[in-house]
């Protein structure tokens, strides 16, 4: 059964508010479709952004973000997809880490408590081979 829900594009809502007294829900923004530019100042580019809320870091793993990659109609693109985060206060350079295993969600995990909204400090970035 499936807790997350993709937000509506123009739907807002205060993170910090909506999970006060549940101290392991969050939400992501998701880049998807886009493409990394070359090192040295790496960005993220010519993608979109999708809200995901209702995750629950004690259940959250890196299947779900399957599931919500194919409700944003990646399934059918037929190559495989490479999961990945930024930490906060890191780049695009250096703080950027693998999403694959249970064990990089454990560190995923680790940043949920402080951060109810993982955005611009840690992105989830979708990218084909």
């Amino acid at each position: 059964m499936v807790s997350w829900r993709i937000r509506g594009e123009m739907a807002e809502i205060d993170v910090d508010q909506s999970y006060a007294g549940h101290p392991t829900m969050f939400s992501i923004r998701m880049h998807h479709g886009g493409e990394f530019t070359s090192f040295p100042r790496r960005k993220y580019i010519r993608g979109k952004q999708t809200f995901v809320d209702l995750l629950d870091i004690d259940t959250f793993s890196v299947h779900d973000i399957d599931e919500m990659m194919e409700d944003l109609g990646y399934a059918s693109i037929g190559k495989p997809l490479y999961y990945h985060f930024q930490r906060p206060l890191g780049d695009l350079d250096f703080g950027l880490f693998a999403l694959a295993s249970d064990e990089d969600v454990r560190y995923l995990g680790s940043f949920e408590a402080k951060h109810k909204l993982i955005e611009s400090m840690k992105k989830l970035l979708c990218t084909p081979i």
